[in-house]
């Protein structure tokens, strides 16, 4: 995967926002679970690409509107769910929602989940906190060769994910975009 030195500064987010806001008032989403006081519901994408998102919404005085979602992606021929986008609004972010969204995914809709080929120093951070807290089946796989996947745990000594694959490389080229396709995939457990 590649570490993103800096988050992607346009609004990338306002296209997702709409179409989610919009399908939730036409009733095009399903409940999918019931977290902590959140409900996460599931929007099924449109055209080309099979999308799907799960989404937290919240009141507000037209309606109401998205404040967190995960939007995933499955490739033909894969088994997991690529997840694309992970978004908090800063408002409503340390409150445990894109955990509660992952949970929805995982644990209610028993979907596999890859990451993405890029992380955010966010993300990365969030995946750690995944593996430390043993929530899920958590491995990492060399999608250029799946023969070539591996076990990650967290080591509390060092403080680090460990792995024999390389998880993160240090720099940002096409070269290595190419050649770097390991991503972590999770499970529910049990």
């Amino acid at each position: 995967m590649i570490m993103l030195e800096r988050s992607v500064t346009h609004m990338y987010w306002e296209n997702p926002y709409r179409f989610l806001a919009r399908r939730h008032r036409e009733g095009w989403s399903r409940k999918a679970a019931t977290i902590r006081g959140h409900t996460v519901w599931m929007v099924q994408g449109m055209g080309l690409g099979h999308r799907v998102y799960y989404a937290i919404f919240d009141k507000a005085p037209r309606g109401e509107r998205p404040i967190a979602w995960l939007m995933l992606k499955q490739r033909p021929g894969w088994w997991a769910w690529e997840v694309e986008q992970l978004m908090v609004f800063p408002q409503f972010r340390r409150q445990g929602l894109a955990r509660k969204l992952y949970t929805a995914v995982l644990n209610h809709d028993k979907c596999m989940l890859a990451s993405g080929k890029t992380h955010t120093t966010q993300s990365k951070a969030m995946w750690e906190s995944f593996i430390r807290r043993n929530l899920f089946n958590i491995w990492a796989q060399d999608f250029s060769d799946l023969q070539n996947f591996c076990q990650v745990y967290w080591d509390k000594e060092d403080q680090q994910v460990v792995s024999q694959l390389s998880l993160y490389s240090p720099t940002y080229t096409r070269d290595i975009i190419s050649k770097n396709n390991v991503r972590l995939v999770a499970l529910r457990k049990g």
